[in-house]
């Protein structure tokens, strides 16, 4: 059997081979993984980035450790009625120290405003008993220097929540001493202290 010439390679059937591109060879291409031979002349110069504003730290509650944050977010709280979380921001802002005793009774006695607004709104014994508990813990705890305010709200919140005539008793008598003389009629005289009528009482 004769040999069949080859064709040639730049035509095919009257059609002219496409021209093929010539490729670099992948062999010696450099790798991006490969360490390039360090070059003095030409140093890597990384912009520094602008240093972050420092945030304060945070406790597991949430609560954050700069003292105009934490009053502000107390503030805010108030206005929202979350008085569990301004408890929390108030018992955080109280570990802090330089801030004045004075300062403290005075969102303590915001705290406690707020307080006796929800208890009028909503009576209920266990936020009272939450409330005497708070009392006991933030203002006597601490040795906070409480004022008349801080007395008559204790006392209008035992008048608000406690139906127990013995009780209720006892607890005007314990924040009245706390008030004595002088003090003690400014507690009375202030709006919305004078105790309702023993009838509301019987028979609860």
């Amino acid at each position: 059997m004769d040999d069949v010439p080859l064709t040639e390679p730049s035509s095919f059937g009257g059609m002219k081979a496409a021209a093929m591109p010539a490729y670099p060879s992948m062999i010696n291409r450099p790798r991006y993984h490969d360490l390039r031979a360090f070059d003095p002349s030409s140093p890597l110069r990384v912009q520094e980035a602008t240093a972050p504003i420092p945030r304060a730290r945070t406790s597991l509650t949430g609560v954050p450790g700069d003292v105009d944050e934490m009053i502000a977010i107390f503030d805010a709280c108030l206005r929202v009625d979350n008085l569990e979380r301004a408890g929390l921001v108030l018992k955080r802002l109280s570990a802090v120290e330089g801030v004045p005793s004075q300062e403290l009774m005075i969102l303590g006695n915001q705290f406690l405003r707020a307080s006796l607004e929800q208890l009028r709104s909503h009576p209920d014994r266990k936020q009272a008993g939450d409330l005497h508990k708070w009392y006991e813990l933030f203002v006597r705890g601490k040795g906070l220097p409480q004022t008349a305010e801080t007395v008559a709200c204790m006392l209008k919140a035992s008048l608000l929540s406690e139906h127990q005539p013995d009780r209720l008793d006892r607890l005007v008598l314990r924040y009245m001493s706390m008030a004595p003389g002088e003090a003690g009629l400014r507690v009375l005289s202030l709006p919305n202290i004078q105790p309702r009528p023993r009838r509301a009482f019987c028979g609860s």
